[in-house]
């Protein structure tokens, strides 16, 4: 009676775990292509744990007194981590038939740190300076994409120190808006200093206008 009622209560426990109307959206997960590992691999397995297939990544053989179809979850998840992979890779994974060692076999290639790409990417942020030639905002955005490379990469770097760092990589003509951000007594995050530098650039193609317009009205007077 007591195992009945055992059996019972792990039945109605899995029940309820394993019930959750949300599964997310992953239509904006690109194919595993063997960079960024570490990003694609949680989003999968964040995925897997919605729709309650994740303990397939885990084990090749249904755990004890569990109520689902580990057969059928196994295939699900299995069809996930090949769908979500480049064709070389798929061909290569594909002759495994457990979810669990396509994931072991993933994660003991990938998985270890790649001190070569995090050599790369801190390279190319500490490298890179800013130029009066091109658009200022441009070059910000292409900064903040080195900045998600290195968090990708499994570096976190704070919002502040980001935000002090793109200040000291703005080009020479900057200097007068470098000093006077420089001098306030309020921390800028990231957002707060782009939004700053966007309202300058603005203001200067503003007034670059208006000068071209002045010399260009005076060069004609003087012509006539």
């Amino acid at each position: 009676m007591a195992g009945e009622i055992h059996d019972k209560n792990v039945r109605i426990f899995n029940a309820i775990h394993i019930t959750n109307p949300f599964v997310p959206d992953m239509s904006k997960l690109e194919p595993f292509h063997g960079k960024h590992y570490r990003m694609w691999s949680n989003e999968m397995e964040f995925f897997l744990g919605q729709i309650g297939v994740d303990y397939c990544l885990s084990t090749d053989a249904a755990p004890e007194n569990y109520v689902r179809d580990f057969v059928k979850d196994n295939k699900t998840c299995r069809g996930m981590l090949l769908h979500y992979m480049t064709f070389a890779l798929y061909m290569i994974y594909s002759k495994s038939k457990n979810a669990k060692d396509i994931w072991d076999g993933l994660n003991a290639k990938y998985g270890t740190d790649d001190f070569g790409t995090k050599k790369y990417a801190c390279s190319r942020w500490l490298k890179f300076s800013m130029i009066d030639a091109k658009p200022v905002l441009d070059q910000v955005h292409e900064y903040e994409h080195l900045s998600v490379d290195i968090v990708v990469e499994g570096m976190a770097i704070p919002d502040l120190f980001q935000a002090n760092c793109l200040l000291e990589k703005l080009p020479s003509s900057w200097e007068n808006f470098f000093h006077s951000l420089k001098h306030r007594e309020k921390d800028f995050t990231l957002q707060e200093l782009v939004s700053h530098i966007k309202i300058e650039e603005h203001n200067r193609i503003q007034i670059k206008g208006k000068l071209v317009d002045h010399y260009s009205s005076s060069s004609n007077f003087v012509e006539k």
